[in-house]
């Protein structure tokens, strides 16, 4: 779950999988070594968001704005109102 989704809340996750909140937090952070990104400043967060984002190829940059594209337009068709996924 939480490869797929990073922005996913422990306790959320931890509801899902039915265990403690406190297990989960030992799974995540001892064991998986995930831990909390803590910057000194905005430069520093300029400057991991550029390497993160250089490190994205180019083709699926552009193929996911497409997509991006491709869902706002079925919403301007329907007009806002809900319709499913294909």
């Amino acid at each position: 779950m939480l490869a797929v989704d990073r922005r996913l809340s422990l306790r959320i996750i931890a509801e899902e999988l039915k265990i403690s909140l406190h297990s989960l937090r030992n799974i995540t952070h001892e064991h998986l070594q995930k831990h909390r990104k803590k910057f000194s400043g905005i430069a520093q967060i300029q400057q991991r968001v550029t390497t993160v984002l250089g490190a994205i190829p180019k083709e699926a940059f552009a193929d996911n704005f497409q997509q991006l594209y491709n869902r706002y337009q079925k919403c301007i068709v329907a007009n806002g109102d809900y319709f499913e996924c294909q």
